[in-house]
């Protein structure tokens, strides 16, 4: 019988499981997602840095969640973006509120992706069951887990 309390060390024997289900459902959606950014003409950079759940964009907070990325690139694209009234400039120096139109358009385009989804075949509840247990242990380690170290 399973139990809820899995020991976090343990998840990491499912670790490359676990990876490799989200890069097949990523293979499956993202083509989408990126395709209807071009239809609609939404910046693909909107999606990627919205799945971090920012409401707000800043060089630093981009760096905290991907301390490998460039911030120079930061630095040209947030302008563009401003410009193209997708996030507002905030009193914080540095800082950018994602627009209404911005969240709506990011929503737009992951629907593209979550469509193809369901495609595929319904589980049982028994592996529901299973699986919302499972990603529960997931999101509480997670919780519990330190912050990525700074750049």
């Amino acid at each position: 019988m399973y139990t809820s309390t899995i020991e976090t060390t343990s998840l990491t024997k499912f670790w490359h499981l676990i990876q490799s289900v989200i890069q097949e459902i990523l293979s499956v959606t993202e083509p989408h997602i990126e395709e209807a950014a071009v239809r609609h003409n939404i910046p693909i950079e909107l999606y990627y840095y919205s799945e971090f759940g920012l409401d707000t964009f800043s060089i630093e907070e981009f760096q905290r969640r991907d301390p490998f990325s460039n911030p120079e690139r930061f630095e040209r694209l947030f302008p563009l973006l401003n410009i193209k009234d997708w996030i507002a400039p905030m009193r914080d120096a540095g800082r950018y509120q994602v627009t209404e139109r911005a969240q709506t358009a990011v929503r737009q385009v992951i629907q593209a992706g979550d469509s193809q989804l369901l495609k595929f075949e319904s589980a049982t509840d028994v592996n529901l069951e299973l699986l919302l247990a499972l990603l529960k242990q997931i999101i509480l380690s997670n919780i519990s887990a330190a912050e990525p170290p700074e750049r």
